[in-house]
């Protein structure tokens, strides 16, 4: 009982801070376009267009849904490695190969830091404290990389129609189509092999408890 009590004050402050993180990008996003004298659909589509954004969301709604009760939720072993494996592979290329091209400053600082430094180390420590009934095999990642598939199809589209992309590795208006499935498959590979950690991890986790 006292597992699930500190389980469940974990989850509400980690859903706080997740849809603090979501929410504050949603009005930074907005507040940038009104003040460039943009509509607020430009704010909207470039919002949308971030993995980290829609991978936040993604985190934040499954939190949410846990602590209503939800089965289609945290709950959801499969659902939380590959919202996992995503967030951390957001923390990851954000540190490695995005942190040094931009310098936010003030409210987007903040939002900055919640959305690829916070979440994605309050997702690692429910993974390592909570670790409940985790059966997966070594495969299981390659299930979730569906996930990570569908966003590279969806900014393809999404480029061609509005002449947007929120990445320059996976900018199709500077490089080549042939860099751009290179990039992509570096992304998936580098994903699969962190879902793969996270299920040695959760095993290792789950078998120390029991013993």
């Amino acid at each position: 009982m006292n597992t699930i009590f500190k389980e469940k004050r974990f989850l509400f402050v980690f859903c706080l801070v997740a849809w603090l993180g979501v929410l504050l990008q949603l009005y930074l996003s907005m507040e940038t376009s009104v003040t460039n004298d943009k509509p607020f659909t430009h704010g909207l589509v470039m919002y949308t267009g971030y993995f980290t954004v829609l991978t936040n969301i993604f985190v934040a709604v499954l939190l949410l849904l846990k602590l209503t009760g939800s089965h289609l939720s945290w709950s959801n072993d499969s659902l939380r490695g590959c919202a996992t494996t995503a967030i951390l592979l957001v923390g990851i290329v954000y540190h490695v190969v995005l942190k040094d091209i931009w310098e936010p400053q003030g409210w987007q600082w903040w939002a900055d830091v919640i959305l690829h430094y916070v979440t994605p180390i309050l997702s690692l420590l429910y993974w390592l404290l909570f670790p409940g009934n985790k059966s997966f095999s070594i495969m299981e990642p390659v299930k979730w990389i569906v996930y990570p598939l569908i966003y590279i199809i969806y900014i393809l589209i999404r480029g061609k129609v509005v002449g947007l992309y929120p990445y320059p590795f996976l900018d199709l208006s500077s490089i080549s189509i042939e860099q751009f499935a290179l990039n992509s498959l570096g992304i998936l590979v580098v994903y699969v092999v962190i879902g793969g950690a996270l299920v040695l991890i959760a095993k290792w986790v789950t078998k120390s408890k029991i013993s």
